[in-house]
């Protein structure tokens, strides 16, 4: 690809869209502008000694913004699709082996997501697509694999992207699942994100998601979650919110499962006091997902007192998901209370149990 003289970064169809001088230099509008505001500088760089005043005058010109038909919706969004599916395809130092035609694809790595758009550009559909990125396997450059899939208008993708939804705090991740949801809400059947991001891409009226996932990190996210339409399926809970949540959250209806981050001893009773409000009639003992959990023997066996007390009033079985190397492994389960291992096949589970409402791949037009 082609990058500016001044920045060495690559020309694209925004701030960085290549302009031509005169003198047959071309620079992004980002370094002419920049040139033109704090430098004064009207003449081109590589041609000191010239004076070219057509030159100085295309350059001065360049000082106002892009033409506004730039950013008409549509051009804006087929330049990015030719742009990205170019990108895609300058990335291969090989061809990579086709995925088959009519099956599901599951993209949990780079490497999956470039298979996955040779084989869309090489006019085969997928039945599912799943994209799973976890905080032990995240994917690298998520937001660019979904771009690709996108360019290809592809519709209904089940987007899991655990590694953002398990952070403790805030990083770039959540920024990147923002711009993703943004951008390709319109393309995803599963939301998992923040409040704010879920409820700005219900504000704009695209389709409704098939399930949702909220990250809940403040007390204004949790009221902020209550404007969220059903169904929520994952819920997860950071250390900055009240224990009093599932008493705000009792009225939605079937949550599937409660996630709790780096559990301690001493966060137990917090999150007892979370789960057990948002109990009632409709909506029962829900799984537990605990990642990087520090549980200690004690804490263990606590918390699994107390789910045996839960359980003798609901009939189905309560799963506590899980790392391998948990000491909550390494206890004896039963018939209403069992451990599983946390993983990408537990993760599938949990979208093949949505059997009725699985979405098929579509293409967009």
């Amino acid at each position: 690809m082609l990058a500016c003289e001044l920045c060495d970064e690559y020309f694209d169809t925004h701030t960085h869209k290549p302009e031509c001088l005169t003198c047959g230099h071309t620079y992004c509008f980002a370094c002419i502008s920049t040139l033109l505001e704090r430098f004064g500088t009207k003449i081109c760089l590589k041609c000191p000694d010239e004076s070219d005043d057509e030159c100085e005058e295309i350059l001065c010109c360049r000082k106002s913004e892009p033409s506004g038909n730039m950013m008409v919706p549509e051009i804006k969004r087929q330049l990015d699709s030719a742009t990205q599916t170019c990108n895609w395809l300058s990335t291969y130092n090989t061809r990579p082996e086709l995925l088959p035609d009519g099956t599901s694809w599951t993209v949990t790595d780079h490497a999956d997501g470039q298979q996955a758009i040779a084989s869309l550009l090489h006019k085969r559909m997928p039945k599912h697509l799943m994209v799973i990125s976890t905080h032990t396997r995240p994917i690298f450059e998520l937001r660019n694999v979904i771009a690709g899939i996108a360019a290809q208008n592809v519709g209904n993708i089940c987007l899991m992207p655990m590694a953002s939804f398990w952070r403790e705090l805030q990083s770039m991740m959540d920024e990147d699942i923002g711009t993703i949801i943004t951008e390709f809400g319109d393309h995803l059947v599963d939301l998992y994100g923040t409040p704010d991001q879920i409820l700005a891409h219900s504000n704009t009226g695209k389709c409704v998601p098939r399930s949702i996932g909220v990250r809940l990190a403040s007390h204004k996210d949790v009221v902020r979650c209550t404007a969220l339409a059903e169904p929520i399926d994952d819920i997860c809970c950071l250390r900055g919110i009240p224990s009093s949540t599932g008493c705000y959250l009792k009225t939605i209806k079937k949550i599937c499962r409660w996630h709790f981050l780096d559990l301690c001893n001493i966060d137990l009773d917090w999150m007892f006091e979370i789960v057990s409000c948002s109990m009632t009639s409709d909506n029962s003992c829900p799984n537990l997902v605990l990642p990087r959990d520090k549980l200690t023997h004690d804490g263990v066996k606590r918390l699994f007192e107390t789910l045996s007390k839960w359980r003798s009033t609901y009939s189905s079985q309560v799963t506590i998901y899980c790392e391998p190397q948990s000491k909550l492994m390494l206890s004896p389960t039963s018939e209403k209370l069992k451990c599983a291992e946390l993983s990408i096949f537990s993760i599938l589970q949990w979208k093949s149990e949505l059997t009725g409402k699985r979405s098929t791949c579509q293409r967009m037009f």
